[in-house]
């Protein structure tokens, strides 16, 4: 599947699917960002976006296609968010360290 087709729903108009195609490189290039960020240890959502200047929602959507391309993984832990909500602590895989280190 294409970035554009995962990242764009089945009934959404064609200018979404086009949004997802020209976001592609933009999201490589975030992907990389959140990497880096976890390279120095675990961290939540909330707090990649304060180190390297993401919004929040460009970090929890490139998280999740990290998770997804097994490159971050759930750490287990839990810390609180700046409203005072529990947030999952990710961490770089195993076999990924070393690559962004």
């Amino acid at each position: 599947m294409t970035f554009a087709q995962t990242h764009a729903r089945l009934n959404d108009p064609d200018t979404s699917v086009q949004a997802a195609q020209c976001a592609r490189h933009l999201a490589k290039q975030h992907k990389k960002i959140v990497a880096n960020a976890l390279s120095l240890g675990g961290l939540t959502s909330s707090e990649i976006s304060d180190r390297c200047e993401l919004t929040y929602w460009q970090v929890t959507r490139r998280v999740s296609d990290l998770k997804h391309d097994g490159v971050v993984i759930d750490s287990g832990l839990r810390r609180l968010t700046p409203n005072g909500r529990k947030a999952c602590v990710w961490r770089l895989a195993a076999n990924q360290i070393e690559m962004f280190a």
